[in-house]
């Protein structure tokens, strides 16, 4: 199972973070739409995501693997693959193998609800 730190901050004026971003060194790398769909269930959140190009994804969010792999077991999930890379990693892979090594992306959902992904690269620091 995949365990990352992620800090999610609220953002209301989108262009002065943009701002601060770049003062700070960081440049867009990679923006992608996600279309998901939230459900609850025994201390998880099971999280339906729609990725343009990517197709359809999902993601058990759990307090601990025991309660991960009891909510996929309840699903019927137990003989799926799991992949450990991040959307932005497997969106930059698909993007790089159909346009060749190409490292700034935007990929957009055309219409529906979604929530908008930007991976941020440090300019100094291109790997």
């Amino acid at each position: 199972l995949k365990q990352r730190r992620e800090i999610e901050v609220g953002v209301d004026d989108f262009k002065r973070t943009e701002a601060l971003l770049g003062a700070l060194g960081y440049e867009l790398y990679l923006s992608f739409d996600k279309a998901r769909s939230v459900w609850l269930y025994s201390n998880c959140e099971i999280c339906l995501d729609h990725l343009a190009i990517l197709g359809d994804y999902l993601e058990i969010e759990g307090p601990d693997e025991d309660a991960i792999h009891k909510v996929a077991e309840d699903l019927g999930l137990g003989g799926f693959e799991h992949i450990a890379l991040s959307y932005s990693r497997l969106l930059t892979q698909c993007l790089q193998e159909s346009e060749g090594n190409n490292h700034r992306h935007q990929v957009f959902l055309s219409d529906g609800d979604f929530d908008r992904e930007s991976w941020l690269i440090r300019s100094d620091n291109p790997g």
